[in-house]
Formats: structure tokens, sequence, C-alpha cells
């Protein structure tokens, strides 16, 4: 995400506030989860759309609470919320994989 597009999301976020874009993720929660189970129902080119397009609302939303944030705690900064998203997503990762090599998930396909 560039630094204006941050920018942007801060902006939105403020305009709307803290407890009005929680309410509004959990509605995108919602559209995306819909989203994929009408397309692992009916897989076609329009519904992936729709599914990306969904996925891309949630996104924005996370990123201005995530960035949002920044404006309601002045310690934090774009480098240490990315840093800490980083470092979250790397340990997720690896916890998986290591959950799928001692077979953790067997008899959940």
């Amino acid at each position: 995400m560039t630094d204006d597009q941050k920018k942007d999301i801060r902006k939105i976020f403020k305009h709307f506030g803290f407890t009005g874009q929680f309410a509004k993720m959990i509605e995108e929660f919602e559209e995306y989860k819909e989203a994929i189970n009408i397309y692992l129902s009916d897989p076609t080119e329009e519904n992936l759309d729709n599914l990306i397009f969904e996925k891309a609302d949630l996104e924005i939303m996370i990123n201005q609470l995530m960035y949002g944030t920044i404006n309601i705690k002045n310690d934090i900064t774009p480098q240490n919320v990315d840093s800490i998203n980083n470092r979250a997503r790397k340990w997720k990762i690896k916890r998986t994989l290591e959950r799928i090599d001692e077979r953790y998930y067997e008899g959940e396909r």
C-alpha cells in the first residue's frame, strides 16, 4: 500500500470514526462471507469478480482500522503497524506450515 493510500484511508477513517467503521467492517465481513459461499456454489467468472471486489472492500476496512488507530494513539506510526502486521503474518504462515507437517489438520478436507 502506498503512503498516499494510507493517508487517504486515515482521512476516511477520521471522517466516519472508530465506532462507525467497526460496524461497517462487520457488514463487509458478512458480504465477503456471502460472496465466498456464492462462488463456492457457482464458480463463475462473474462470481469470482464479485468475490475479489468484496475482498477489496474488506481489506480497505481492515486497513482503515489499522492505520486509523494511528490518529487516536500518537505513539503508533504507520511503520509500527506495518512491522507488527508483517511479524504476525510471518508467524501465522509459519505456524500453519508446521501444523501441516504435524498433520494437525488431518480430516479437515
